[in-house]
C-alpha cells in the first residue's frame, strides 16, 4: 500500500492541506492517515472512497500504475463545468474500456461509460470469491445506484439489513446508504453498478 500512501500525500500537498485538515475533512484519526500515507497501515474500500472524497478528486486518482496520473476532480451539477445533459453518442468498445485496479483490493473494474463528465455512471467489476468490503461501510456521495449480479453470488448489507443475491438479481438502493458487500460464490463475483450522479 506504500505507492497509495504516497499519492494520498502527493494529493493532499497539491491541495496545500496539512494531515490534520484532512484527516479531519475525511472523518479519520490523524495518526491512521500518516501511518497511511508511510504504508504501515492497510486500506479500505471506504476508507480509500472517504480520502478521496475529501481530496475532491476520483478514486481513479489511487490507479497503480507507473504514468503520470492526472487528478480528476468530482463534478456535481451545482459545478460550472458540469454538462446539464450529455447530447453526443459514444461507443466504448470492450478493449478501450479504462480498467481500475488497486494495490491490495481483490477486485478488477472496467469503466462502461466513456468518460466521468456524465449525469451517470457505470461499472463492470470482477471480485475474487473471499472478496469483503470491510467492516467499515461504503458511503457515496448522495444519489442512486444499482447493482445487478451478473455472475456468482454475494450478501449485500444495507443499513443493517443483508440481502443474499445470486446472478441474475439486482439491487437499487440510495448511493449514500452504509453499504457492505461480501462475496459468498466459490467462484469470482461479476457485477455492474450504475450510480447517479459519479462516485467513483
Amino acid at each position: 500500500m506504500e505507492n497509495m500512501g504516497q499519492l494520498i500525500r502527493e494529493y493532499r500537498k497539491r491541495k496545500s492541506m496539512t494531515l490534520k485538515q484532512l484527516a479531519d475533512k475525511a472523518n479519520i484519526s490523524v495518526s491512521f492517515l500518516s501511518e497511511l500515507e508511510r504504508g504501515i497501515s492497510n486500506f479500505s474500500i471506504a476508507t480509500l472512497k472517504k480520502i478521496a472524497q475529501a481530496l475532491e478528486i476520483s478514486t481513479l486518482g489511487f490507479k497503480d500504475t507507473e504514468e503520470n496520473i492526472e487528478v480528476l476532480d468530482f463534478k456535481t451539477p451545482t459545478d460550472s463545468n458540469y454538462k446539464d445533459y450529455s447530447n453526443d453518442v459514444k461507443v466504448v468498445k470492450s478493449n478501450h474500456r479504462i480498467k481500475i485496479e488497486f494495490p491490495g483490493f481483490s477486485t478488477v473494474s472496467e469503466l462502461l461509460t466513456p468518460d466521468f463528465n456524465r449525469r451517470m455512471e457505470a461499472l463492470y467489476m470482477k471480485m475474487k470469491p473471499d472478496f469483503y468490503s470491510g467492516p467499515e461501510p461504503i458511503i457515496d456521495p448522495k444519489g442512486e445506484k444499482f447493482l445487478y449480479i451478473l455472475e456468482g453470488t454475494a450478501n449485500i448489507t444495507i443499513y443493517n439489513e443483508t440481502y443474499s443475491l445470486s446472478k441474475g438479481d439486482s439491487i437499487y438502493y440510495p448511493a449514500d446508504a452504509p453499504f457492505h458487500f461480501r462475496s459468498t460464490s466459490e467462484s469470482a463475483v461479476e457485477v455492474i453498478i450504475v450510480i447517479t450522479p459519479p462516485g467513483l
